[in-house]
């Protein structure tokens, strides 16, 4: 409740008190016109509750106050009676010292505390709460003890300064005994035992314990000065003698615990079974202990102890690049076998099988070459590791096999781009493998795989060029057209690949592992039959085409795959009509008879619709190239003979009429003609006129023609606006523009 301030407490006891004084107000009773109301029990219902927080916070507000002054009135005090006291000695002096330091920065704290104070027992005064007259007569002596208590640390205080001098006088003492004591320590640290190498070990740790306990003993007297200057606010004293003993004693005790240590370590690793050995450790371990002889060399005088901890060092430092090599996984028998042809020795890897074992077979004599051997064994391991991904990577291929064309029981090859890239893949790793000079165990396995792989390779490139041309040949030679029987040979080679080909995707499709698939035996072969069968074929056929083409040139329009189109359908000239705006400029279709075996060819019709009569007797007879030579023959004829209709048309009839009852190629050709004509004409002097005959006028004559022209173009114009068909309207367009 107090850390929420006098000023909630305040506006509390604000709202009840004008609450209580509202509610008192109410009438007893009032008299309203006719009605009279009784109050006293709204008065009874409202009243008690404003009443009893008020109560409450009187209650309360004694209570807080009596005890927040009383815990303000004994801190004070005890700080009072504390600062009272004399200290005796140094330690009790520097207690001392701290805690009038801490008195003194607290004499605000206090301070603001006892302000606080004051104001809640004036709210309380002002508000009329009670206040026991224990509590009046507790918040007297708080007054007074604080006066007491800022007059003692100020006295003390003053006369700090000059018990400072005293004491510092006997950390000095102190200080001086410390050193003397550090210098004893350290003549007593170079005991004799302690630079024996035959002293033994336990007595010597014994000794080095003694030493170590008033070391101990030494550095805490150090940090307790230290601190003593510290809180005095005097220099710190640097004790170089104590930091003597110190890294002398520490280099001692670390050379003979590690004296004591190796020999323990390593009879324990020449007798732990040899799997278990972790080459790190023993490797870290023995670093460390190195570390340790490199550091008692150069701060030790000379001695027997370090020479004989560096000697048993170097000597199993040597053996662990042997442990390492003999502990690599990667060694199989046959790396063992090596091993013990080169120490002539059989090694027993059985439950004897330990580091002193090996010790005894003098192993470490041959170091260099066990470590060859190790080698050899972990680059073997490699390769192996490789070739075991070309194995896993193919075990796993395979072919991606699509129905061709909807069909059920024929198939192709669909997207190889995966198996292609594992055989690019494991290619590259076969080739490292066979590149590297540690192959020889694996030489076989990988001369194999080198030749599956190029034999997979070689059979792939054939296999697709096989599809390529199978799916463009299929589709000519396994419809059932003309061109099967104009090409006996060729249809009959390419029945004897195309039974080839489906009985191997019918296979695939079973069984589409791309390994075994491309690898099978003959394959390669079968497909280099069958791709020349088909080369053959596709020659053949090529030819074919080219002497249709030199037959009809207008062949040469067309591409292989829209001729072959034609030719495949050549009984059924409906099959032409795509094709005939390629082989003739702007004839969309030709119009055809009835008859079913040789129909009429009745007409052409340009991609406007405009229908052209191509005469009598124009028959489908005989090849296709034939009857279409035989359409361009009557197509020019046709053309010949409306031409000569048109001119003569031309001068018998009105213009527009002309226009409109003519091919639209007849028109604009015929309209050339006589334009030139009139021109010409207009530019020619009259047959048997002199030369410079003043009666031809050329100029006369052009601006006479020029106005007949506009005349005839003011007429199509307004036969634009007439009701015309589409084709007229592009016929009159043409010749306004």
């Amino acid at each position: 409740l107090w850390e929420a301030g006098l000023e909630v407490f305040k506006e509390h006891l604000d709202r009840f008190v004008e609450q209580e004084a509202l509610f008192e107000s109410i009438p007893q009773k009032a008299t309203i016109g006719i009605f009279s109301a009784h109050n006293s029990k709204l008065r009874d219902l409202f009243l008690p509750a404003p009443r009893s927080c008020l109560a409450q916070i009187h209650d309360l507000l004694p209570k807080l106050g009596a005890e927040l002054n009383s815990m303000l009135l004994n801190e004070t005090t005890s700080a009072y009676e504390r600062l009272n006291k004399q200290p005796q000695d140094v330690a009790e002096f520097v207690d001392f010292s701290n805690f009038l330091n801490d008195t003194d920065a607290r004499q605000k704290e206090f301070s603001d505390r006892w302000t606080a104070i004051e104001a809640l027992y004036g709210l309380m005064t002002e508000y009329e709460v009670k206040v026991p007259e224990q509590d009046e007569a507790t918040l007297k002596m708080m007054d007074q003890s604080l006066g007491q208590l800022r007059y003692q640390v100020a006295v003390v205080l003053s006369a700090q300064e000059e018990k400072t001098v005293q004491f510092t006088d006997d950390i000095d003492k102190g200080i001086a005994d410390l050193r003397t004591a550090a210098d004893e320590l350290l003549a007593a640290s170079d005991d004799p035992r302690l630079y024996d190498g035959e002293t033994d070990v336990s007595e010597a740790l014994e000794v080095i314990a003694e030493l170590d306990e008033k070391r101990e003993q030494l550095e805490a007297d150090q940090k307790r000065f230290a601190e003593y200057q510290e809180i005095l606010k005097v220099p710190v004293t640097r004790y170089d003698e104590v930091d003597n003993v110190s890294a002398n004693l520490k280099l001692k005790r670390n050379l003979w615990h590690s004296l004591n240590d190796w020999g323990k370590q390593t009879q324990e690793w020449e007798h732990a079974p040899f799997d278990s050995l972790v080459v790190d450790t023993m490797n870290q371990y023995v670093q460390k202990v190195d570390k340790v002889c490199k550091q008692c060399e150069k701060g030790l005088p000379e001695n027997t102890v370090q020479p004989k901890l560096r000697e048993a060092v170097d000597t199993f430092k040597a053996i662990v690049p042997v442990i390492d090599a003999l502990r690599n996984p990667a060694l199989r028998e046959r790396h063992w076998t090596q091993i013990e042809d080169t120490i002539h020795s059989k090694v027993e890897r059985g439950d004897g099988f330990t580091l002193g074992y090996l010790l005894e077979l003098e192993v470490n004599a041959y170091k260099d070459e066990v470590e060859q051997i190790s080698v050899r064994a972990t680059q073997e391991n490699i390769l192996e590791e490789m070739l075991a991904k070309v194995k896993a990577q193919w075990q796993d291929a395979e072919f991606v096999v699509n129905p061709y064309k909807e069909s059920k029981d024929v198939f192709i090859l669909g997207s190889l781009e995966d198996v292609t890239a594992t055989l690019e893949e494991t290619q590259v790793l076969v080739q490292t493998i066979l590149g590297s000079r540690f192959v020889g165990p694996l030489q076989a396995q990988v001369d194999e795989w080198d030749k599956k792989l190029r034999l997979f390779s070689d059979t792939m490139d054939e296999w697709l060029q096989c599809q390529r041309q199978w799916m463009y040949l299929e589709s000519i030679f396994g419809s059932g057209g003309d061109i099967m029987k104009q090409l006996p040979q060729e249809t009959k080679m390419f029945k004897s690949v195309d039974q080839l080909w489906r009985d191997l995707m019918k296979r695939t499709n079973v069984d589409p592992s791309a390994l075994k698939a491309a690898t099978a035996k003959g394959l390669l072969e079968q497909f280099q039959k069958a791709n020349a069968a088909l080369d053959k074929i596709q020659k053949n056929l090529e030819d074919y085409l080219e002497s249709k083409r030199a037959l009809f040139p207008r062949f040469f329009f067309l591409s292989n795959d829209e001729l072959l189109e034609i030719l495949a359908e050549a009984k059924n000239p409906l099959a032409v009509q795509p094709h005939l705006i390629k082989c003739f400029d702007n004839i969309k279709m030709l119009e055809f008879g009835d008859h079913p075996q040789t129909p009429d060819i009745l007409a052409m019709i340009s991609g406007e619709g405009e229908r052209i009569e191509m005469g009598k007797n124009l028959k489908v007879r005989g090849e296709v190239e034939s009857w279409l030579g035989a359409v361009e023959e009557h197509m020019i004829i046709s053309l010949r003979k409306l031409m000569k209709q048109g001119v003569t048309d031309y001068e018998e009839e009105g213009r527009l009429p002309w226009v409109r009852s003519h091919a639209s190629q007849i028109v604009l050709t015929v309209a050339n003609i006589f334009w030139a004509k009139s021109i010409s004409t207009a530019l020619t002097a009259p047959e048997g006129a002199a030369p410079g005959d003043l009666g031809h006028e050329p100029l006369e004559n052009l601006k006479a023609s020029h106005g007949e022209q506009v005349a005839q173009l003011n007429e199509l114009a307004a036969a634009v606006a007439t009701d015309l068909t589409s084709l007229e309207r592009r016929t009159i367009v043409a010749l306004i523009t």
